[in-house]
């Protein structure tokens, strides 16, 4: 348990690969199961109780019976019947930020066959849960480590050593370097940076591209929890309608919003402008449509993260 919680941690500790109370992780130990409470955050693995506690068998046999989204208990991540479903001893999903943004920017025949030559399955976009988990489940090779590229999502990689299973995850980002500027990305993480100016109650981000229109990427998402925590759109500066404390302004100084963000907005934000930032006029093939993501952020297990993490 030790060192499956010391690489939780440390996969919560990065950025690049997990951001906030997304992303979660389990280990089976006898009869049970421990995975990652809902709206928790993967960094605090080691600091605090972020694990749930449950029986195996009883969860196994309740998802057989309840093939849909319906939660054992309520407590547990929407993302837990991947972990149930999937019989490796541990399994670790996380929102790898180059995975979305090649998701976003490449064909998806051409993505799909780099992904297939590297032993990583891809997965087209489903709704977080059980229908999710049956797909992944379709594409389970059962081989000593099985890796999952979740169209808009992230990564799942599930194995039974977890050395082997840290390695494959870095080995992965390494891969994703062929298809995207890693330097540059992490250029653009340092250049978003969210602040906040009390006297005019704005949250304001110095504008890493200028020149770029953000309005085209209204009306679609990046990753579930764009759609979950940052149901924003972007506007060129305009007077007439400053009010609007959901609408992202922006001109060739900043970016910003009329309101203060909570830290999990703030967290997302940063995510969401430095995908922009890097997709600048890039082509955009695969994101998740602005309905999709609209009745996700509706669903129950949503809005227990929301409030969770208020």
């Amino acid at each position: 348990m030790k060192s499956f919680l010391k690489y939780s941690k440390e996969i919560g500790n990065n950025f690049l690969l997990t951001q906030g109370p997304g992303g979660n992780t389990s280990t089976k130990i006898l009869e049970n199961i421990y995975i990652k409470k809902s709206g928790m955050h993967l960094s605090d693995s080691i600091n605090n109780s972020i694990f749930q506690k449950v029986n195996l068998n009883k969860i196994i046999s309740f998802y057989e019976k309840n093939k849909n989204n319906q939660k054992f208990e309520e407590g547990l991540s929407i993302e837990t019947p991947i972990h149930v479903l999937l019989d490796a001893k541990h399994v670790f999903h996380y929102h790898s930020i180059s995975s979305l943004i090649i998701s976003a920017i490449t064909k998806k025949d051409e993505l799909d066959d780099f992904l297939s030559k590297r032993k990583i399955q891809p997965i087209n976009y489903f709704r977080p849960g059980y229908e999710l988990a049956k797909e992944i489940l379709k594409k389970n090779n059962k081989e000593e480590i099985n890796s999952f590229f979740l169209y808009s999502h992230g990564m799942v990689v599930s194995g039974n050593n977890l050395r082997n299973i840290r390695s494959r995850i870095y080995k992965i980002e390494n891969e994703f370097e062929k298809l995207l500027d890693n330097k540059r990305l992490e250029q653009l993480l340092d250049l978003v940076q969210i602040n906040y100016d009390t006297e005019k109650k704005q949250t304001f981000i110095p504008n890493p591209l200028p020149n770029l229109n953000y309005e085209v990427f209204n009306n679609l998402y990046f990753f579930p929890d764009h759609a979950v925590f940052l149901p924003f759109s972007f506007c060129k500066d305009n007077n007439s309608i400053k009010k609007n404390k959901n609408i992202i302004f922006f001109n060739k100084e900043k970016l910003y919003l009329n309101k203060c963000l909570d830290e999990t907005e703030k967290i997302y934000l940063k995510v969401l402008l430095t995908i922009c930032s890097y997709i600048d006029s890039k082509k955009i093939y695969n994101v998740i449509n602005k309905k999709t993501g609209d009745n996700l952020r509706k669903s129950d297990d949503e809005i227990l993260r929301i409030r969770v993490n208020k």
